[in-house]
């Protein structure tokens, strides 16, 4: 009996001990006077100013705006952090390209204003406007904060479809007033580009319904035209919005073409250079019908199918006319781990080489896979079973093992441990390209423990406690992680108490609103006006009356 009061003792003592010195409490008064309770933890306040930039947005559907505050000294007490009001612009959008006869649509309007706190992205409003009729200015209520008003903002205007085939989107600098008139780009402004699609079995016979579009670095900067019965399409696009060097290798401009019909080619026309431009008679290759054809993808060391993987497949076509013609796939394995995409077959004498990738699930113990040259053979007789592929095996991921701990040397259980890559990936280097991959991450046992399986190369490890913990948010310098790396405990630095409380203008607290605290940027702008890059340092919910606690890592 006495056996059994001693471990329920020393049970009850454990978490104290987990604490260090810090002790459980359950409200302020248990703790002494230069502590606060926070997640049943009596947890340091600031013994010297703190300046933090925090960045406070309301709940959604409020009449509330988010503000960005650069710097914010905190100390022992709670600070105030105010919102701000939203209030209603009255814009009137004119296009000097529009006609009588473009199709009736709505365009989606958009204003930012940069962010005061560096690598933030803008706050922005957005809504929808409606033109009175075809060739008539768009007027609309746009909700606006209210400090916005004699700032210089980025105002855009994207049209919706089926205006998007004859309008192209459009970005202005404006000075934002309660009332304002703003005039999108003229013929002046607006760069031309225009072509002619031809038949690829009978030259000289147009193509219709070919859709037409002008790209930056992938971004559709004209408006979405596809070939009348003649084979032509006009591309508009601001001039402004291009770069400056554009035509140039790696700024990436370029005309895309894609025919509507069972064959989705992409064909690639380089880019005429920043004066309009007539890019003549252009030709898709000749292709056969795609085929049906069955991919399996498994994992290399233990052959179990892998499931929920993203297979693209790419293939260059040859005998285009004007640009770069290319045919581009992509499936997601099922359940069984087999991809089933349309490919354009090979013939029994020649197949169709492909490069293909394989992007397993963030939480897969599979690695990525590039294949440069993956043999398509003929496809199946109609009515037979599609033909199945020569599987593909993805190599493991390397297993980053490791512990979570306290300041004060406890376990830290249930906080998420996260792998961020810093650098291309090596599976990639055979295709000479990279391919994106959702960080992986996993969560720490009740001792701590955690096992990451993450690609080879380097990486930043970010550990990120639960919502409102007496734990702060950590992350490590990038490290290069390679085959059997040795275990990685981490210590979370001391945390310290801040607090503050959201209010609106008038000075009442708000509920719901979410901040976000990081460090400073430095005082001095980068080039071109941005702030440096700031780092995040933690997240809070504010409460009914406004109040908010967050655990930070302690200053050195």
């Amino acid at each position: 009996m006495r056996s059994r009061g001693l471990a329920w003792i020393l049970s009850a003592l454990a978490p104290l001990w987990a604490c260090g010195d810090r002790k459980t409490c359950a409200v302020d008064d248990d703790c002494d006077d230069d502590r606060a309770c926070f997640d049943r933890t009596c947890l340091s306040r600031p013994t010297a100013p703190i300046t933090l930039a925090v960045e406070v947005d309301p709940a959604a559907g409020s009449r509330f705006a988010r503000r960005d505050h650069p710097f914010v000294t905190f100390g022992n007490t709670a600070l105030p952090l105010a919102v701000d009001n939203l209030i209603d612009v009255a814009a009137t959008i004119i296009n000097p390209l529009a006609t009588a006869a473009d199709p009736a649509s709505a365009v989606r309007v958009s204003a930012g204003a940069p962010s005061e706190i560096g690598g933030r992205p803008p706050p922005v409003a957005e809504i929808d406007a409606i033109s009175r009729g075809p060739g008539q200015p768009y007027e609309v209520m746009v909700p606006l904060p209210e400090r916005w008003l004699g700032r210089t903002a980025q105002l855009k205007v994207l049209p919706a479809s089926p205006l998007d085939r004859v309008m192209a989107p459009a970005t202005l600098p404006v000075t934002l007033a309660p009332i304002g008139v703003f005039v999108l780009p003229g013929p002046a402004e607006t760069l031309v580009v225009e072509g002619i699609v031809q038949s690829n079995t009978a030259p000289g016979d147009p193509v219709a319904g070919h859709e037409a579009r002008l790209l930056v670095r992938g971004l559709t900067l004209s408006n979405v035209a596809r070939t009348d019965l003649d084979g032509k399409f006009v591309l508009r696009v601001q001039k402004a919005a291009l770069p400056a060097a554009a035509g140039a290798p790696d700024t990436q401009v370029r005309v895309e073409l894609r025919p509507l019909g069972p064959v989705p080619i992409v064909m690639r026309v380089p880019f005429p250079g920043r004066e309009d431009a007539n890019l003549g008679q252009l030709r898709f290759p000749p292709a056969p019908q795609p085929g049906t054809f069955v991919v399996p993808v498994a994992d290399a060391a233990s052959n179990a199918p892998v499931s929920g993987a993203v297979v693209s497949f790419s293939t260059r076509l040859e005998a285009a006319t004007g640009g770069e013609a290319s045919y581009v796939r992509t499936a997601v394995t099922g359940a069984d781990g087999r991809a089933t995409l349309a490919l354009l077959p090979g013939t029994s004498a020649a197949t169709r080489d492909y490069v293909v990738t394989v992007v397993p699930p963030a939480g897969s113990s599979a690695g990525s896979l590039c294949a440069p040259s993956y043999p398509v053979g003929p496809a199946s007789a109609p009515g037979m079973p599609p033909r199945v592929g020569a599987a593909l095996l993805l190599p493991a991921r390397i297993v980053q093992r490791g512990r979570v701990l306290a300041a004060g040397g406890a376990p830290a259980a249930g906080v998420r441990v996260r792998a961020v890559r810093s650098s291309p990936l090596r599976s990639a280097a055979a295709c000479s390209s990279d391919h994106d991959l959702s960080p992986s991450e996993t969560t720490t046992d009740r001792a701590g423990a955690f096992a990451l399986p993450v690609e080879p190369g380097d990486h930043r490890i970010e550990v990120e406690p639960g919502f409102a913990t007496a734990l702060p948010l950590h992350a490590l310098a990038s490290r290069t992680i390679e085959t059997s790396p040795a275990p990685l405990d981490i210590s979370l630095p001391e945390p310290v108490l801040i607090e503050g409380r959201v209010v609106s203008p008038a000075g009442d607290g708000l509920a719901g609103a979410r901040i976000r605290v990081y460090t400073t940027s430095a005082a001095a702008s980068l080039p071109g006006g941005a702030l440096p890059a700031v780092a995040l340092l933690g997240v809070a919910l504010s409460s009914v009356d406004g109040s908010f606690r967050i655990a930070l890592a302690r200053p050195p």
